[in-house]
């Protein structure tokens, strides 16, 4: 599983910020009330007959909460705002792909915070196959590829067809990995992670909620990171974001709060390293802007940068004051108005075509 842009502990100067961010925020903000030990969603493991189904809470749970919480009367207007926080990935269902909130007794579960799409998450399709592979050598009912993600696995199949032993060879090493788990925990991080490649590969039909308006891309001269600038960003990342090659769960498993999805309570690891984005140089500087829509997040310092660089371009050109630039559009336009039809109309007494000139024969 590739990881995401974001580092969870990135301080101010290294932390990117999505297109999307003001949206998540208030989004993640209602999900953190949600997930209060005692004002939030009864959240309780389901007991049968033979099974366990941990960390669940019912959509009429979840309903009823929003419409007390928020103060909504209007019932359609509870399920709208579920809906949409259910689109982004921050709750789903636990056995449908389809991501929506029904009033009834349906089990859901939220989503772990490294999951989160605020933390700017661009999978690639060598991780998709991984995971895709992973699932067909776990023998479970409810872990079965559905009929179109077959076909991805067979597109993705065909597609890495010369790399394929390596993808299987990391599919191998998740699912070694993932055998040593507990029940719960696996059943858990496999609905997550589930629930994460819905969102990023959604069912056919549904909306993609992870593509960003290019408007808001090349809003303001806003740039696009290169693969140099992700690599500057790579080279200051601390041990504790090391890439997680054998499992992808195992990059959170180390959340406290696996679970039930809240947050990580623990203090984070304080970085101290000489090298900083400030020593990336002249040559990611030059070029990190150079590939539109290569990335999806900024970063607000370089943002700035590149606006204060424009500014001051601007100010160095030579410009005309307005009156003169007025008087210049007036006398061309009093040198060739007689030539245009629509203000002087042909046989009137202004057209130039229309005066009487001398006979030759005179």
């Amino acid at each position: 599983m590739a990881l995401p842009r974001l580092r969870v502990n990135a301080n101010s100067e290294e932390k990117l910020v999505h297109p999307n961010h003001m949206v998540y925020q208030k989004i993640e903000a209602l999900v953190n009330h949600m997930l209060d030990a005692e004002s939030g969603v009864p959240i309780k493991t389901v007991k049968s007959f033979l099974s366990k189904v941990p960390s669940v809470f019912t959509g009429q749970d979840l309903i009823a909460w929003i419409m007390k919480s928020l103060d909504m009367s209007d019932l359609s207007d509870a399920l709208h705002l579920a809906h949409l926080i259910a689109s982004h990935g921050y709750l789903f269902q636990i056995d449908d792909h389809v991501l929506t909130v029904k009033n009834d007794g349906t089990f859901y579960r939220f989503q772990t915070p490294y999951f989160w799409p605020s933390n700017c998450w661009e999978p690639e399709n060598t991780d998709y196959a991984v995971y895709l592979c992973k699932r067909t050598m776990q023998n479970k009912a409810h872990l079965e590829l559905e009929d179109f993600e077959a076909e991805n696995l067979a597109k993705l199949q065909k597609m890495f067809s010369r790399k394929w032993e390596f993808v299987f060879m990391q599919a191998e090493a998740q699912y070694k990995v993932d055998k040593k788990r507990d029940r719960l925990e696996r059943q858990i991080l496999d609905s997550q992670e589930r629930a994460f490649w819905d969102v990023h590969r959604p069912v056919p039909g549904c909306v993609n909620t992870t593509e960003v308006d290019f408007r808001k891309l090349s809003r303001s001269g806003r740039p696009k990171y290169s693969s140099g600038g992700h690599a500057v960003l790579n080279s200051v990342a601390s041990p504790v974001c090391s890439p997680y090659s054998t499992s992808a769960a195992a990059a959170h498993a180390s959340l406290p709060s696996t679970s039930n999805g809240a947050p990580a309570t623990t203090q984070q690891t304080s970085q101290s390293s000489t090298t900083g984005p400030s020593t990336s140089g002249g040559s990611f500087r030059s070029n990190y802007y150079t590939r539109p829509g290569l990335r999806r997040c900024t970063q607000v310092q370089d943002t700035l940068k590149l606006e204060i660089n424009q500014l001051n371009s601007r100010l160095s050109k030579n410009v005309l004051r307005t009156s003169k630039v007025v008087e210049n559009y007036l006398a061309y336009h009093e040198h060739r108005r007689v030539f245009d039809p629509f203000l002087t109309p042909l046989g009137s007494v202004s057209d130039p075509f229309q005066k009487p000139t001398k006979s030759l024969d005179q």
